[in-house]
């Protein structure tokens, strides 16, 4: 067999943070000493009804476990856009913390639509449903992030993993240097 000599290019690769490299639903949870249970709903009731309490948290928003790491993770993110309500030095502390450099950082804020913030981006993945579909209609490839909340949802564009990402974009054609 011969060694194929083709190359595949880095993915510019654009992450959500919160349910994607951050566990920001389990310590809400934890922080408000409430039932662990994953939520089911993306609008679950115990995110609701204490969201208030932590959005003007400091302590709150830099103590947040991550799912993934820097180190984690076989690519380094090109692009964070987040919803997050909260100041963009928190979420910068934060990343930094995990390892994440050289990254831009786009806050659209609670009723932001992600999809206006991908620009150059190859890939974008999301946990949430409503940014996963609003993506699809840009040229950027969006991935959803399989989790407790969006399960249901049918879709061929689950990853279970976020170093699955350039499996899903270049296939079975996957070449390094």
């Amino acid at each position: 067999m011969k060694k194929s000599t083709n190359w595949n290019p880095p993915l510019k690769i654009g992450l959500d943070i919160d349910g994607v490299v951050a566990d920001f639903e389990m310590h809400l949870y934890k922080w408000f000493n409430l039932p662990t249970n994953r939520a089911i709903k993306w609008d679950d009731e115990r995110i609701m009804d204490n969201f208030k309490k932590i959005e003007d948290n400091e302590e709150f928003w830099l103590s947040i476990p991550a799912i993934a790491k820097q180190s984690d993770l076989d690519f380094r993110p090109h692009r964070f856009v987040t919803a997050r309500p909260i100041h963009n030095d928190w979420t910068t502390a934060w990343l930094k913390k995990q390892g994440f450099k050289d990254f831009e950082l786009v806050t659209v804020g609670v009723d932001g639509k992600k999809s206006l913030h991908m620009d150059n981006l190859d890939v974008f993945v999301d946990d949430a449903i409503h940014n996963y579909l609003d993506v699809k209609d840009t040229p950027t490839k969006s991935l959803l992030l399989f989790c407790p909340h969006n399960r249901h949802y049918k879709t061929r564009d689950f990853i279970f993993h976020l170093n699955q990402i350039k499996q899903k974009f270049y296939g079975n054609n996957i070449v390094s240097n």
